[in-house]
């Protein structure tokens, strides 16, 4: 499969300015997308900081969602106070609330990691 028939598979990753340990965080980052290579698609990595324009172009053109692993979901996100979540992330958990409504109304197929 050549790289203009791969499918372009949108992955959401932690923001590696975030971390402790960047070059660990930046490590799995590079791992999720060297899987979705070796298996015949094209990734492009969004993280929290991705603009909406970024984000749009990037919605408008997937062939597939992956979701990938990572902090807790802010629980204010649903309406929660936080009684032990950590490292959180609510530019990756609106992020991926957007990838995920833009999947759904085009369709298109998501893998989620826990």
């Amino acid at each position: 499969m050549n790289e203009s028939t791969s499918p372009l598979i949108v992955l959401t990753v932690t923001d590696v300015g975030r971390h402790a340990d960047r070059e660990l965080a930046a490590r799995k980052n590079a791992r999720y997308a060297e899987a979705v290579v070796r298996h015949g698609g094209r990734p492009l990595l969004l993280d929290g900081t991705a603009s909406d324009d970024e984000r749009q172009a990037a919605f408008a053109a997937m062939d597939g969602l992956l979701l990938t692993g990572g902090t807790d979901i802010d629980p204010a996100y649903y309406g929660r106070p936080n009684t032990g979540s950590k490292d959180i992330e609510p530019e990756r958990d609106a992020l991926e609330a957007a990838a995920w409504s833009a999947a759904g109304d085009r369709k298109v197929p998501v893998f989620g990691i826990c």
